[in-house]
Order: structure tokens, then C-alpha cells, then sequence
């Protein structure tokens, strides 16, 4: 005999939604208003940060020695499956402030191993800094060109791309583009993998890869099959297990 959680006693419920990871608690949201209502309380966004972090101490990895390192706690949560992108030396993510309660964007610089909060740019009044609402946008960090870049996914409806014209600069953030085509706006968990010298990008979907041309506004999905990821190569010289870096 199975129990659904909507039939049990609301603390025994609340107690089991708090060790559910985040991707599931959105799901839960549909299931009842009541489900809806608790999720989306500031009370209950608090304990479930509270109770995911067990430990919040931060390890570099060093691949000349292979040991780790402790270099102290971060005020930050970042997601299990959030990669990040390297530009200007640091490795940027979004993150979830724990002292603001809001979503953030920090950069780690490998070069004096601190973390630092990246201003947004400031027009971008219809993306919630909300750690609950992803399930209708999305949001990551790319790099494009060799610059930061920032992308906004209203699901369904439209894709903006943000690019940081000079490094660490708020006034610099300039929309790059937008894209309204309903086949690339309805891909789940879209990703921007990667630009080329003829300015057409590589966005990934969940289940499809899509190149896409902003100046014609012209898009081509590659038949590619069952993709679980797609990840950028660039060859070089540079052993990783040496002490050998690039500056």
C-alpha cells in the first residue's frame, strides 16, 4: 500500500519536502495550492537552504600535486549541475546568495582564490532573482568571444543575450540579441555552447542541438542524436599535469 505526501499530516510533509533537491520541490509546486503556497514562503526557503547545507567549505584541486586544498566558507550555494565559464582568469556561476536570499552571479579568481559578486546589468526587470523560479525562466553563463556573457530564457517565449563589452564593467553589459523563434524559446534547459568566426552560436537543448544566426535571424537544428552534453575543446600544448598555466 502506497501514501501520497498530500495525504499526510502538513508537518510530517513539510519535513520530507525539506530534503528534496530543488528540481523536485518544483515539481511539487503543481501537485496543490497548498504545495504551491509552502514552497514559494520566504519561511520555507530558508530552512531548505538551511537544512541542504551540511557543509559549506570551499576545496581547490591542484592537478601538479593532485591534493586538495581548504581555502575557507563561501555565503554562497552553487548548484550541483552548474559548470560555469571561464573568463579573464576567474570561473563564473550563478549562485544563491544565502545572506541576500537571491540569485547571484559570482566569480572565483584562480589567481588569489576569492570569490566576487558581478553586477547584472540593470535592465532586466522580467527575470525574478527568486532561488524558486525556475521553472518558467532559465538563466546561465556563457562566454562568447572570449567575453562574459549572460543568457535570460522566458520558456516559450524569448531568449535574451547579454555580453560584458569591458570586463567588470556594470556599464558595459549590452544585449547582444534576442530570440523569439518558438522551436529554440520551448527547448528545455537551453544552453549557448559555443560561437563561431561567422557570428553564428551553438545552443544546446535538452534533446537537440540547434545553430542559430543572429544577424539573419535564421536557425538549423543538427541531427545529432541522443546528446547528454556537449562540451568545447580547444587543443593546446599545455600539459595538465604539470605546472605549466596560462596567464
Amino acid at each position: 500500500m502506497s501514501i501520497s505526501i498530500s495525504n499526510l499530516p502538513e508537518d510530517i510533509s513539510q519535513e520530507i519536502l525539506l530534503r528534496l533537491p530543488v528540481k523536485y520541490l518544483l515539481r511539487f509546486k503543481s501537485v496543490s495550492k497548498s504545495f504551491c503556497s509552502l514552497i514559494r514562503s520566504s519561511n520555507f526557503i530558508h530552512k531548505h537552504i538551511n537544512h541542504s547545507i551540511q557543509n559549506n567549505n570551499v576545496e581547490v584541486y591542484t592537478l601538479g600535486t593532485g591534493s586538495w586544498r581548504k581555502i575557507g566558507n563561501v555565503s554562497y550555494m552553487v548548484g550541483n549541475h552548474e559548470l560555469g565559464v571561464l573568463v579573464n582568469g576567474a570561473h563564473h556561476w550563478f549562485v544563491v546568495s544565502l545572506e541576500k536570499m537571491l540569485i547571484v552571479l559570482v566569480s572565483f579568481d584562480i589567481s588569489n582564490e576569492r570569490f566576487v559578486e558581478v553586477s547584472l546589468p540593470t535592465e532586466r526587470s522580467t527575470y525574478p532573482e527568486e532561488p524558486l523560479e525556475d521553472d518558467k525562466y532559465g538563466k546561465h553563463v556563457a562566454e562568447l568571444r572570449g567575453r562574459l556573457c549572460l543568457v535570460f530564457h522566458v520558456f516559450g517565449v524569448r531568449v535574451d543575450v547579454w555580453v560584458m563589452q569591458e570586463y567588470a564593467v556594470r556599464d558595459s553589459w549590452t544585449k547582444s540579441f534576442r530570440i523569439t523563434e518558438e522551436t529554440i524559446t520551448e527547448a528545455f534547459s537551453l544552453r549557448l555552447k559555443w560561437s563561431f568566426e561567422s557570428n553564428k552560436i551553438l545552443l544546446q537543448g535538452y534533446d537537440k542541438l540547434i545553430l542559430y544566426d543572429p544577424k539573419s535571424e535564421r536557425y538549423w537544428k543538427l541531427a545529432v542524436c541522443q546528446i547528454t552534453d556537449v562540451v568545447n575543446c580547444v587543443t593546446s600544448l599545455v600539459s595538465l599535469n604539470s605546472s605549466t598555466y596560462l596567464k
